[in-house]
């Protein structure tokens, strides 16, 4: 309406769509609208909206050419290795990244009953940002990116899990 009585563009030479597994058919089908171009931004394994259809069957969909992207650039090697085998054990459809940053740390995975308070101080004395993140914040830690990062697993989906831990750069200990 706008476009009609203030001269507003009613479409656009390319949009972006940034977490586009999150969003539904109809509002994909929206936006191819009213845009002459479309790239379409996400990570199906990071999918947060029950009602989001997932990135690969977003593209079949608008029947646009899909391209993955799988070089993991902000995090090290041994996190993206640890991502990948996560996904494969628990079947989670997420791009098989190429970590090409090692850095010789291993993820730590101490076990149950481990202390997460001693693991944030032992990894505070090491790097400037820390997070701890368990199964009632985790979607909030959604974009973000820490030095390192205590997953405290209690409770949570293999996809939470996978999330979480995606947030590391650095350094990951899984609880």
């Amino acid at each position: 309406v706008r476009a009609r009585f203030e001269g507003m563009p009613s479409t656009y030479g390319h949009v972006i769509v940034d977490e586009a597994q999150d969003l539904s058919l109809l509002q994909l089908r929206a936006v191819q609208r009213r845009s002459s171009g479309l790239s379409l931004v996400g990570d199906d394994a990071q999918r947060s909206n029950p009602n989001g259809i997932g990135l690969r069957a977003a593209a079949r969909h608008l029947e646009v050419e899909a391209a993955e992207m799988a070089t993991a650039y902000r995090m090290s090697a041994e996190i993206a290795e640890w991502l990948n085998d996560h996904a494969r054990r628990h079947h989670i459809d997420a791009v098989r990244l190429v970590g090409i940053r090692p850095t010789g740390r291993r993820v730590h995975e101490p076990g149950p009953g481990a202390d997460v308070h001693a693991l944030v101080h032992e990894l505070g004395s090491r790097w400037a940002t820390v997070a701890v993140i368990d199964a009632t914040d985790t979607w909030s830690h959604k974009g973000v990116e820490y030095d390192a990062v205590v997953v405290d697993t209690a409770g949570m989906h293999p996809a939470q899990v996978y999330l979480a831990a995606s947030r590391a750069a650095h350094e990951l200990v899984v609880v």
